[in-house]
């Protein structure tokens, strides 16, 4: 996907998508109507870019995007979207081993 321009995106990648999606849900059983479903999922996640409302607070979830905190869990996230199912993977934010700092570039100092 880094090949393209998101303009590009939903023609280019969202059929791949939105099948490989619902080949998942049927084979997991989670939705009465796994084409829908996969189309839903491909038209969230294109174009290839995370939207942000400024001035508001980041949420990164299975619900919406709207920007992310950089201590989200964005895998479970989209193993969520993808499988449409409470999926973890185990790690909270309590998993980073410093917090991220307040400014640009967020990253707490070598130890």
């Amino acid at each position: 996907m880094n090949q393209t321009d998101p303009a590009d995106d939903t023609n280019a990648f969202a059929q791949e998508i939105a099948g490989r999606v619902a080949a998942v849900v049927t084979a997991r059983g989670t939705t009465s109507d796994p084409q829908g479903y996969g189309q839903e999922v491909a038209e969230r996640l294109l174009p290839d870019i995370l939207p942000y409302t400024v001035g508001t607070s980041a949420v990164f979830g299975f619900a919406r995007f709207n920007g992310r905190a950089l201590t989200d869990n964005a895998g479970e996230v989209m193993f969520s979207l993808a499988t449409d199912s409470a999926l973890s993977v185990g790690l909270g934010k309590e998993a980073v081993d410093a917090p991220p700092t307040s400014s640009f570039p967020y990253l707490a100092p070598a130890a």
